[in-house]
């Protein structure tokens, strides 16, 4: 059952007047419906309506506001099933951080009591050590099977330079906290991300009499809401495990492209919309001489497709390899093969014959 109380504080965090609020509602079986909300009442009844859904799985909320101008087709405040997704670029500006504190449990399943209450742990255990080094407190809240901590930034730009300030301080937190139960998820980094709509039950795995659905609920609020400034990602340093990061330093410039590169990277492209999966950027020359491609993840849309620039993607290298990485923790051991083991089955079971 849904909890208006939790719903409208949701509206209340995310919501910026003069922006939108993007809501993704997952369907079982079918496509998402994607919704942009400037009515608070109109944006309690879309959610409300989606929860008693059996079929919905999960309803979503970008943290960031999305642009007014940001391309969009169909009317305002009410969702339409296929609607496209905001992307990186459609964000305004950075309003939150997010530390998503995951336990460990079976894939597609529902976490235990015992693991609910590792996460709630963890969670805790991370404020502490952030409000030691001056961070402010943040919004403490269930994500359903694990915790969540919100910290209100003060306006950050939505930046090259901010997303790898962003990324670099969960990786931070991620490699001090995370340990054999309780994972702190390094993927949540993108501006267009989006977070459960808190007040609705998330349904992603069956229920059981162990391993039920949970609410996702916001737990405390504080106030004042302090928002966190750029020092913040700075006196993360000192728990730096690697001494070259103790100093930020922005990424290189990538080489200029040439027409050889052009060629074979259009030609993987070419491949990876054949197969059905989307690009979701232009590709991009990072400083090891990679090219990264963001797609669409071939097992969970909600890893990328959903949630525009993505975490999930392929890796041309010089000598003509591929790659692929998904950061969402239930992708971390997904490869190249698996990709075209999923998308391409007769091509990559022919390959695997011949290599015998």
């Amino acid at each position: 059952m849904a909890s208006i109380h939790d719903i409208r504080q949701t509206w209340e965090l995310v919501a910026v007047p003069g922006y939108l609020v993007e809501v993704r509602i997952l369907r079982r079986g079918a496509r998402p419906a994607v919704g942009r909300f400037t009515h608070l009442d109109r944006f309690v009844q879309a959610v409300t309506t989606a929860n008693a859904r059996p079929d919905v799985s999960g309803i979503y909320v970008t943290l960031n506001p999305v642009a007014p101008d940001a391309p969009w087709v169909g009317p305002f405040n009410q969702v339409r099933i296929g609607g496209k997704a905001a992307r990186d670029t459609d964000v305004a500006y950075r309003r939150w951080l997010l530390v998503d504190c995951d336990p460990v449990r079976p894939a597609k399943t529902n976490a235990t009591v015992a693991e609910r209450r590792a996460a709630f742990t963890k969670a805790g255990d991370i404020g502490k050590a952030l409000r030691a080094l001056g961070w402010p407190d943040p919004v403490q809240a269930v994500s359903g099977n694990g915790a969540h901590l919100l910290y209100r930034l003060a306006d950050w730009p939505n930046d090259k330079l901010t997303t790898e300030r962003v990324q670099w301080m969960l990786k931070t937190l991620a490699h001090r906290f995370t340990d054999g139960t309780v994972d702190v998820d390094v993927s949540v980094f993108n501006a267009s991300r989006i977070s459960k709509v808190y007040g609705t039950v998330p349904k992603k795995g069956a229920p059981s009499a162990e391993r039920p659905w949970w609410p996702a609920q916001i737990v405390h609020r504080p106030d004042p809401l302090v928002p966190l400034d750029h020092e913040g990602w700075r006196v993360l340093s000192r728990w730096a495990v690697d001494p070259v990061h103790k100093v930020w330093v922005p990424s290189r410039t990538p080489p200029r492209a040439s027409a050889s590169w052009t060629h074979h990277v259009e030609s993987v492209c070419n491949q990876l919309a054949a197969w059905g999966l989307d690009i979701l950027a232009e590709p991009m020359v990072m400083p090891d001489g990679r090219t990264k491609i963001l797609v669409t993840c071939p097992w969970e849309a909600e890893h990328s497709g959903s949630s525009g620039k993505t975490e999930s993607a392929v890796f041309w290298s010089p000598d003509g390899t591929l790659g692929y990485k998904c950061q969402h923790m239930h992708c971390a051991e997904r490869r190249w093969r698996d990709v075209r083991r999923v998308m391409a089955p007769t091509t990559a079971t022919t390959r695997s014959s011949r290599s015998h």
